[in-house]
């Protein structure tokens, strides 16, 4: 049997979603609360980022927190034939470019040089965003003291 046709029986939890960061990596013990009116159903994410719930089909609002990601409202509809997908975004820093001179409509660089591999890439981010934060805390050391 699938979960397409499979029925709930009385006290079976569901495949509701599955809970991933902005890399579509799974993020385990997340929690998640589950609201509906007056009905609140606390639970939290698998190893594989899969959520299981007993929930009746419906609309939910949904908060989700798992430390070391930013906390999230999402409202979704349950659907037992369609797991959701819920997405967090780390707190560290991700390496976005700082468009000092970039017009709408222009490219922008990294000033690290694009780079076909994507580790090197991230890390070439990163480095221009670390550059950026040294530069500015040493003009402000040179214009106060």
């Amino acid at each position: 049997m699938t979960l397409m046709t499979a029925k709930l029986k009385e006290g079976e939890q569901m495949l509701v979603g599955y809970v991933s960061d902005e890399r579509y990596m799974a993020v385990p013990d997340c929690a998640l609360l589950f609201e509906q009116g007056s009905t609140v159903v606390p639970t939290r994410s698998a190893a594989n980022g899969a959520v299981y719930a007993e929930l009746p089909s419906g609309t939910y609002n949904v908060a989700l927190s798992n430390p070391g990601y930013g906390a999230k409202r999402v409202w979704m509809e349950v659907n037992p034939d369609r797991p959701y997908h819920f997405r967090l975004l780390t707190d560290c820093l991700l390496g976005y470019v700082w468009p000092k001179c970039v017009r709408s409509g222009e490219r922008s660089d990294s000033g690290g040089g694009a780079s076909p591999d994507p580790i090197e890439g991230r890390a070439a981010c990163h480095l221009v965003a670390a550059e950026w934060r040294c530069s500015r805390m040493a003009r402000s050391r040179r214009s106060s003291g």
